[in-house]
């Protein structure tokens, strides 16, 4: 599992670009609010889908055909656009919300239940959002709830 050890480089790149680009476009991905978020991803799946069908549906093979340098126009480039802003996404919403340490029931079954319960998944009572930075089955995580 080569791909595991360019997981890091990947992450510490996708903050780097992100902290440069927000010097110029100053959070202009949230500006129309949750729902604007959501089209902004929206569009950049509808772009890699477009990619893929083209070579029946293999991002792989959709990567492959496009340049590996992550240019603006290539499968590459999408993937690294969507991946970024769900990071922007994400710490937008850790952002918002006041922690609390609580007992949060840990599934230990993943979603969907043919994945042999490789995942674990954290609950979510009642519109909560429950961190998960790092999961153990049973574990007790900190429950957090918005603003």
């Amino acid at each position: 599992m080569k791909y595991l050890d360019r997981l890091e480089y990947i992450a510490s790149a996708d903050i780097a670009v992100l902290k440069a680009k927000e010097e110029t476009y100053q959070g202009s991905w949230k500006k129309r609010g949750g729902v604007g978020a959501f089209m902004m991803l929206a569009r950049k799946w509808d772009r890699l889908e477009n990619m893929c069908q083209a070579e029946d549906w293999d991002i792989f093979k959709a990567i492959d055909s496009g340049m590996l340098s992550g240019e603006d126009g290539t499968a590459l480039a999408e993937v690294q656009d969507l991946r970024r802003y769900l990071l922007l996404v994400e710490a937008e919403i850790r952002n918002n919300v006041k922690e609390h340490t609580s007992n949060a029931k840990v599934h230990k079954d993943g979603t969907p239940k043919e994945d042999s319960n490789r995942h674990a998944a954290a609950s979510y009572d009642s519109g909560e959002f429950v961190d998960t930075p790092s999961l153990s089955p049973g574990s007790a995580l900190p429950k957090v709830h918005r603003n």
